[in-house]
């Protein structure tokens, strides 16, 4: 986060205020011409490296890390956890996609929990709106997978 700072800081500084005066000295005398937007090898430089930074560490903040990095034990944990505050249906059914590996068809929750159509709509509702679980459609149906 400092490197992002920082390169913006650097950024934003050299492009928005460039070198404007050029120093002309001949014998005894010295002058002083105002140039706008001249940009010295020095200034270039320093605006590519901080580009450059600048695109690496907005990468490396912005992109989500793999779930894959997370280990099953942590996972695990996470999940027994949201379990514990979870009660009634949305209990049984966030359960019932721990037992299944994460992942089952809206209506094979229907089927295995022996709860109605609504109920389990509106219990998905309520876990997708806590960040729990997500549905995606598939053809006719959803699929309904167990979030971190």
């Amino acid at each position: 986060m400092a490197l992002f700072i920082v390169s913006v800081f650097i950024l934003g500084s050299k492009l928005l205020l460039p070198t404007t005066l050029q120093i002309f000295i001949q014998g005894q005398s010295t002058y002083l011409k105002q140039i706008p937007n001249l940009y010295t090898l020095t200034d270039v430089a320093l605006i590519v490296i901080s580009s450059s930074l600048l695109t690496a560490s907005a990468m490396y903040l912005l992109l989500p890390t793999s779930t894959s990095q997370t280990s099953e034990s942590e996972k695990k944990r996470i999940r027994e956890g949201t379990l514990k505050t979870l009660k009634g249906d949305e209990r049984n059914i966030y359960q019932l996609l721990i037992d299944s590996d994460g992942v089952l068809f809206q209506t094979e929750v229907v089927e295995k929990s022996g709860l109605p159509k609504s109920t389990v709509s509106l219990t998905l509702d309520k876990l997708e709106a806590r960040g729990f679980v997500e549905r995606r459609r598939r053809g006719m149906s959803n699929v309904v997978i167990l979030k971190q």
